[in-house]
């Protein structure tokens, strides 16, 4: 095992090895599938879920490549949207949009709503911690709305903050 996980870091940029640096060192150095994309940005896909609460689980990734930008992405809703509750999740992905600067929700061509926060750093002022922060803070911030969520995906206006 050791050594597969040897070979993929060997694969991956710069920024991926001092993520999966970090991992290793987790309490469950198997919370992430990892896979290296062979494109002009070395691509290096962190994948996880995230448990909102308990059995609830939310797929999660993070993709870290060449550029400057690190996203952090969470299907917080798989299939959601459709003609009944279109107007109700809008208005709610807005409002959350409108509060919280760290991340911002948008519904993808499939229907999911999905979290992503981005971060920005080169490869010397890359932050592992700090991606390991902001994974904390949504999930936090989802654990504490998923009640609000499902009554938008119901096509209920969800209750006051």
């Amino acid at each position: 095992m050791e050594n597969e996980k040897n070979d993929v870091s060997k694969d991956m940029n710069r920024k991926a090895q001092l993520f999966q640096n970090l991992v290793d060192k987790m309490p469950q150095d198997d919370v992430f599938l990892v896979e290296t994309m062979e494109d002009d940005f070395h691509t290096t896909l962190f994948r996880s879920q995230l448990e909102i609460r308990d059995g609830l689980f939310r797929p999660m990734v993070v993709i870290i490549d060449d550029s400057i930008y690190t996203m952090i992405r969470v299907w917080a809703a798989g299939k959601a949207v459709n003609d009944a509750n279109r107007a109700v999740l809008k208005e709610y992905l807005n409002q959350m949009n409108r509060h919280y600067k760290v991340f911002k929700y948008y519904d993808n061509e499939d229907g999911d709503i999905v979290v992503d926060a981005c971060l920005a750093a080169d490869e010397r002022h890359f932050d592992p911690e700090m991606v390991a922060t902001v994974i904390d803070v949504v999930m936090q911030h989802l654990q504490e709305t998923s009640d609000n969520l499902e009554a938008a995906i119901r096509g209920e206006a969800p209750s006051a903050r």
